[in-house]
């Protein structure tokens, strides 16, 4: 069977925007399941509330613990979610094209840590405590939601591709010297995402780990967009180049990304980035764009060109700062969707034509209303979340995408790292 991405591709294209259902059936579990301030019970090892209008999980704990209070707490939109992707018709017309063609064939391919796999066990376990058997089944599959199907929701982004913009500017670019990221996280109008905003806050009790926050959605336990304790931001992007065929394993990438922000700090958070990305194989093309806060003694950010083949640089090409200014300093990146040092002759997408235009304008100076010009020009109609990340002081302001028009439209919300993770 052919890789499942390339059918997949095809069927979003064909009926994302025709399944209405979807929209009524998501609303309904969002009215039924949606938590109130401070939703927890005393043993749960989480809790959630409504701050500017948007849920924030906070989880501590161990990784099987996180994982438990997550399901517990957002046991009903989960499920939702994963009905409507894996045992309707909206990506799979045959059920056994996701049995056969993503559980058997795909997932197999995907390894997790024992920690990552301790915490989707936590979470079908809370899951089951929510819903309880009954709302654990699949009806058209014939069998209840379980662990694989789990891993398929936190390995969407492998095999259905998406879009994605982000640039970093520092030092003389912004106006304190300070790090300025901003990203769009742009993506198909799946089921939740445009409904189901999450913002995560992971309280990690290793010494030689790190806290993060993420924006996310329900069920989602690595990271798209994040930044850590220390001021490290990640940020996906793909690229389109063809998915890997040996049989090698391969690491999720967003749970590649989580492993970076969860064990890096401001001063050696690109070194490693490098070593865990080599360590890595991935399953398709990827930007990933790490950055931290301006100093003197380390490397802002970079953009790591990575995929499956081992054979160019070991799978990773690193990307650093350019200017196409003479008179700019080198202290600015941008990424969208194609590769500029891995490929011969990469695109230079209007995206990320648009971004460097704004960035080397005269006197450009980048704060937070140039940051979100920036992103509202790189926005498109699939843009779910944009973020704009001031790593120097630990702040994210967020806009978040409604079903009737995309995430840089929205009203700003703005959160300190600290506070999300006391």
């Amino acid at each position: 069977m052919k890789p499942v991405s390339n059918a997949v591709r095809r069927a979003t294209h064909r009926r994302f925007f025709t399944a209405a259902f979807v929209v009524i059936a998501l609303a309904a579990a969002v009215h039924a399941g949606s938590p109130t301030t401070e939703l927890a019970p005393p043993s749960c090892t989480g809790s959630v509330s409504q701050e500017q209008g948007v849920s924030v999980l906070r989880l501590w704990g161990t990784p099987r613990q996180q994982g438990h209070a997550h399901g517990k707490l957002f046991g009903q939109q989960i499920t939702s979610m994963l009905r409507l992707l894996f045992d309707g018709d909206l990506l799979f017309r045959d059920p056994q094209q996701y049995e056969v063609g993503v559980r058997k064939q795909l997932l197999p391919r995907f390894e997790l840590t024992a920690a990552e796999q301790a915490e989707i066990t936590g979470l079908i376990a809370g899951m089951r405590e929510a819903v309880g058997d009954e709302g654990m089944m699949l009806e058209r599959l014939g069998r209840p939601i379980d662990e694989s199907d789990l891993i398929a929701l936190n390995t969407l982004a492998d095999w259905i591709p998406g879009g994605c913009s982000s640039f970093a500017a520092w030092g003389a670019m912004t106006s304190d010297g300070g790090t300025v990221v901003g990203r769009n996280l742009d993506y198909f109008d799946l089921p939740g995402l445009k409904e189901l905003h999450l913002v995560v806050a992971r309280k990690v009790a290793a010494e030689d780990a790190s806290s993060w926050v993420s924006v996310a959605w329900p069920g989602l336990i690595g990271a798209y967009t994040a930044m850590n304790e220390h001021g490290v931001v990640v940020a996906m992007h793909d690229v389109d180049v063809a998915p890997s065929q040996t049989q090698v394993r391969r690491r999720p990438r967003s749970l590649v990304l989580r492993q970076i922000v969860q064990t890096s700090d401001a001063a050696n958070a690109i070194q490693v980035a490098e070593r865990i990305l080599l360590a890595s194989p991935g399953t398709r093309g990827n930007n990933f764009m790490v950055a931290t806060r301006a100093s003197k003694e380390s490397k802002t950010a970079v953009v790591f060109e990575y995929d499956g083949n081992m054979a160019a640089t070991k799978g990773v090409t690193v990307r650093q700062a350019v200017t196409n200014a003479p008179d700019k300093v080198e202290s600015f990146i941008a990424c969208t969707n194609h590769y500029r040092n891995r490929a011969e002759g990469g695109d230079s997408c209007p995206r990320y034509r648009g971004i460097m235009e704004k960035l080397n304008a005269p006197d450009t100076k980048v704060d937070s209303d140039q940051a979100w010009k920036i992103m509202d020009g790189a926005a498109m109609n699939g843009t779910i979340h944009s973020m704009v990340a001031f790593p120097n002081v630990g702040a994210l302001e967020l806009r978040f995408a409604t079903p009737e028009d995309h995430a840089c439209h929205q009203p700003l919300k703005r959160f300190l790292i600290a506070k999300l993770l006391e």
